[in-house]
This record gives C-alpha cells, sequence and structure tokens, in this order.
C-alpha cells in the first residue's frame, strides 16, 4: 500500500512540475534549463532569486501548481502515511503481518487451540530461562483471527494467521531463522495429530536444520518416526503443564526423566518417613550406602518442603522424598 501510495505521488508530482516547467517557458520566456532551475528551486522552497515568475499569469501558475498542488500533494502523502501506520497496526494485532525480518526466535506452532492461559504461563517460564529470557515469540495459530487475548497480546508475542501446514504461514514466521521451535499437537487425545505433526516438522526441518525443535507426540509408537523426522526433543501433550514444555526444550532429556517419574514403570519418587536430622550430604551418602535410593528432597517438621537444599544445610526433618527404582527395594 505505500509502495503504491508512493509512486503515485511521485508520479504527480512530476507532473505538477513538467507543467510548470512548460508554464515558465511559455509564460516567462525562460529557457527550459531556467524553467527547471526555477520549478526546483521553488519546490524545495529555497529560492535563490535569480529567476522568478514575473507576469501575472506565470505568478498564477506557480501558485496553483506549485502551492496549491504542493500542499494538497504533502496533505495526501501525510494521510497515506497515517493510513499505512494504522494498517500495519492492525496487521501486526491480527496475525496478518509478515515477521520475516524475526531472528533467533522461539516460534510456537499450535495447529490446534492451546489458550490463553497456556500461552501467559509459557511467556511467564520463558522469561525465567536465561537462553529464552527476551527472545521473540512467534505464535503461529488460527485460533486468533482476532488477535492474541489480554495480557498475551499486550506481550512482546507476534502472531502469525494461518494454517501451520502452509509454507508461506510457515515463511511469515520466520521458521528459516529460528533458534527454538515448539510444535504442539493438534488434538492431545487423537493419535491422528502426529501426522499432522510429523507433516509440519518435515516443512520446518526443510528450511531450518539448526533449530532445537521440540514435538508433543500422542501415541508413544510414533516418537521414533518423529525423532527420525528432525525432532531433538519428544514429548507427551501436557496442556495443564507448559513449563514442562519449556523444560524439556531448554534442557534435552529431562523430559524422559519426568516421564519416567510419573508413570506405573521406571523410577519414582518415594516418600519416606521417619526422623531424619543433621547435614543434606550426610543424609543424602547414608540412603545411598544403605542402598535405599537418591534422597531428593526433604519435608521439615513444620510442613515444608524443601528441594535439593545445600549440601551443608543442616535438616531437622520428618520425611525424604526419595528417587528409588521400580526394582529397588520398596520401589
Amino acid at each position: 500500500m505505500l509502495r503504491r501510495a508512493a509512486g503515485r505521488f511521485l508520479l504527480i508530482g512530476l507532473a505538477v512540475a513538467g507543467l510548470h516547467v512548460a508554464a515558465m517557458i511559455s509564460l516567462e520566456d525562460l529557457s527550459p534549463r531556467e524553467a527547471v532551475w526555477l520549478t526546483m528551486t521553488t519546490l524545495v522552497t529555497v529560492g535563490y532569486g535569480d529567476y522568478a515568475a514575473k507576469t501575472p499569469l506565470g505568478q498564477t501558475a506557480t501558485v496553483l501548481l506549485l502551492y496549491l498542488a504542493g500542499v494538497f500533494l504533502a496533505a495526501q502523502a501525510a494521510s497515506a502515511w497515517f493510513d499505512y501506520l494504522s494498517a500495519r497496526r492492525e496487521a501486526m494485532r491480527n496475525g496478518k503481518w509478515d515477521w520475516s525480518g524475526v531472528r533467533d526466535h522461539i516460534l510456537f506452532v499450535a495447529p490446534g487451540k492451546v489458550g490463553e492461559m497456556f500461552l501467559l504461563r509459557l511467556l511467564s517460564e520463558m522469561e525465567e530461562h536465561v537462553g529464552l529470557r527476551g527472545r521473540d515469540l512467534v505464535i503461529v495459530s488460527d485460533e486468533f483471527p482476532e488477535g492474541l487475548p489480554g495480557a498475551v497480546g499486550a506481550s512482546h508475542a507476534k502472531l502469525v494467521t494461518g494454517q501451520a501446514q502452509d509454507p508461506e504461514t510457515l515463511q511469515r514466521a520466520a521458521v528459516e531463522a529460528a533458534a527454538y521451535v515448539m510444535l504442539i499437537a493438534d488434538d492431545p487425545e487423537n493419535r491422528v495429530s502426529d501426522g499432522i505433526a510429523f507433516d509440519i516438522l518435515t516443512r520446518v526441518r526443510e528450511e531450518n536444520s539448526r533449530a532445537v525443535v521440540i514435538v508433543e507426540c500422542v501415541d508413544d509408537r510414533n516418537r521414533a518416526r518423529l525423532k527420525a523426522g528432525g525432532a531433538n526433543v519428544v514429548i507427551r501433550p501436557i496442556r495443564a503443564y507448559p513449563e514442562m514444555t519449556v523444560t524439556a526444550l531448554t534442557n534435552p532429556g529431562s523430559s524422559e526423566i519426568i516421564e519416567n517419574l510419573v508413570s506405573a514403570v521406571g523410577e519414582r519418587i518415594v516418600l519416606v518417613t521417619g526422623a531424619f536430622s543433621g547435614r543434606w550430604k550426610s543424609l543424602v551418602l547414608d540412603m545411598l550406602e544403605r542402598g535405599d535410593g537418591l534422597p531428593v528432597a526433604a519435608r521439615l517438621k513444620d510442613g515444608a518442603i524443601v528441594t535439593a537444599p545445600q549440601p551443608e544445610r543442616e535438616l531437622d526433618a520428618d520425611a525424604l522424598y526419595v528417587l528409588k527404582s521400580s526394582a529397588a527395594p520398596g520401589g
């Protein structure tokens, strides 16, 4: 729009200047060079005075062609500029803007619905990680055709509205320059979502081979396929805990540990009650030497839970949270 307006004003301006040059040649008996010089010095308001319109008709032509037409063109140019700024703000708000100039950002691709609260917690969690803090977040979604809602819209997040499978949509989100890519499942309860994720993942990797990519996988049988397709991290859909998504992205492999801890097989956290007093490192070593697992937290007698205390911290606890293998005694 701005380019078209600029081209139109340029053509009109050249036409007005040409008419004035012709009028000066005809009415003031100036040579073409002198007429062009007079027109240009008048247009830029320099007015050296070496040449000037002296006849009534020449002066009238100058007023009509340069002064009035010039003021009109300036007003129209200002109007077009403000219209452009307004259209730009609207395009940015509703996701129609082209963000292809963004670099080293976080690309969040959501073919399905995620909701405002998920995005707010995701933004909050990202600001807690040094590697992610301050990076632009570009959200690809067709969930918000009227713009990002509430506080999400007021944040530094940028919206690209469109189908995530569409290459043009990904290009507007600067997929080729993203440092991190989060690919969220279309439907966390439908295994067909894995096929959609694989398609988008393939398109992402065609444009960007260096980004760290995390993909949600509904059916565990598709994990190997998604990793073979280029995913660095594959996790189960966790809509209630975007914090875990960020943790898995910034600490590859941690998602597997967390999933083992909450599943019925593998390792788990066991609550061991009793009287536990002394330095934390001594309590940990005692449990390890007995083969009773690895303490990761303590419950103090006032009910407070302390996770990974400093080694020399003195504790008076009535329970320890111990990491155990399911094959270990008491596991």
